[in-house]
């Protein structure tokens, strides 16, 4: 009898808490966040390829622009974010209509850019609107990063793995599980912030995210998390940077565990077939594209087909499925020409340029600023964002940072406001 009346006002509890259209917004969002994983499962609808999670996308947008979440006004204060954002998707529309192949640009446009602007913008003006809402969103990411652990960590026991050893789970290889983990490891800078009950879960959770990177053998990931907690060691004062500490001591003692493994014997003599070769062949072909496609790119999401029309410049390739450059600055210049590369540097530009004054000051700051320099240094030898779940955390990362460089220049005015005027009365 105490379970019905227990689920009663639980179900009482939930329905008052969705009559407020705020409320159903966020949960739309988080809804959203975490499908991101599954963002492959698509369906038609018209003869236009769509998934839900766009579908959740485009319903979250009507519903903050008709319920007021959506302020045009405080838009046009973040004008750089607009501009980059704007020049990215300009330089992917040109390049797609000087292309060849214009339904892959065109989808590419929809479903790698315009669709998770749209969500950053929700995110963006929904945390203006409710500080709280921040962290729920960060929390549901961390939530999604755990049960993808928790999944693939169950393909790694029942033996699924790939033919080297690498686990991938569900995903399309090791290195994309690699990619869209890397970032929520971060999350141990919230650690000292919870309670104790809360302080187990959540390291538990960034144990099985740190096993499973190191079970997808992705040097780049590894390399990547820990430059980044290099570079935030010295950008840091407080206390909290021992924490990165400790990330950069686990992730050199797991390199330390595979110092016999082949990949780290290639990297000291880089032999002629390995992966390092392929990689600098792979790039020498795509620099060869660029040069004939200097100012507007290919069509995007077609440099399989590019790459493998230039082999006959080069010796056998070493490896011939290569849908993407391997450099994330590569397959901006390449897939949205000048326009689309100047306008992701507007928008990196934009997000270190607010995120740097309150990097010592705010933990969710550090995070945003630790996740994006990870994604950018395993940029450089892999594409996290030409992926459209990644483009997804990619923009979650850039609303939150709008959203809360807004609350923390309002706590900054109002703080210098009150100084100015404990100045004058004295």
């Amino acid at each position: 009898m105490q379970y019905h009346i227990d689920m009663k006002r639980l179900i009482d509890k939930a329905v008052n808490y969705l009559r407020n259209k705020d409320h159903i917004i966020d949960v739309i969002i988080v809804l959203i966040i975490l499908s991101l994983p599954f963002y492959g499962t698509r369906f038609s609808f018209f003869g236009i390829p769509i998934n839900i999670t766009e579908v959740l996308t485009l319903i979250v947008l009507i519903l903050s622009i008709f319920s007021g979440v959506i302020r045009f006004p405080q838009m046009k204060k973040q004008k750089y974010l607009l501009l980059g954002a704007f020049l990215m998707c300009l330089g992917v529309f040109i390049a797609t209509l000087f292309g060849e192949h214009s339904r892959a640009g065109f989808g590419v446009l929809k479903g790698w850019f315009i669709i998770p602007m749209l969500f950053a913008l929700v995110v963006w003006m929904r945390g203006i609107r409710d500080y709280s809402s921040i962290k729920v969103y960060l929390w549901s990411y961390f939530a999604s990063s755990v049960g993808i652990s928790i999944i693939v960590l169950g393909y790694f026991v029942s033996g699924d793995v790939t033919y080297d050893g690498r686990l991938q789970g569900f995903y399309a290889s090791p290195n994309y599980l690699a990619l869209y983990l890397s970032p929520a490891v971060f999350f141990i800078f919230y650690v000292k912030e919870l309670g104790r009950r809360w302080q187990s879960i959540v390291i538990i959770g960034i144990i099985m995210m740190m096993s499973v990177l190191y079970l997808t053998n992705s040097f780049s990931a590894w390399i990547a998390v820990i430059g980044s907690s290099i570079i935030m060691i010295f950008l840091m004062k407080s206390k909290r940077k021992y924490y990165f500490f400790i990330i950069v001591a686990i992730g050199i003692a797991l390199i330390a565990l595979q110092i016999n493994e082949q990949k780290i014997k290639d990297l000291r003599a880089l032999p002629e077939r390995s992966s390092v070769a392929s990689r600098i062949m792979i790039w020498e072909s795509a620099l060869m594209i660029g040069q004939d496609h200097r100012i507007f790119g290919i069509t995007p999401n077609t440099f399989q087909e590019q790459y493998l029309a230039y082999q006959e410049y080069f010796p056998p390739y070493l490896e011939w499925a290569v849908p993407q450059p391997h450099n994330l600055f590569l397959a901006f210049w390449l897939q949205s020409g000048v326009i689309g590369l100047i306008g992701f540097l507007t928008v990196l530009l934009w997000f270190y340029r607010r995120m740097y004054h309150f990097i010592r000051k705010n933990a969710t700051v550090a995070f945003l600023v630790a996740s994006m320099t990870s994604i950018l240094l395993y940029g450089l030898t892999d594409t996290p964002y030409w992926k459209n779940d990644l483009a997804f955390l990619f923009w979650l990362l850039i609303g939150i940072g709008a959203a809360l460089s807004f609350h923390l220049r309002l706590q900054h005015l109002d703080r210098y406001q009150v100084d100015t005027v404990d100045h004058h009365s004295d």
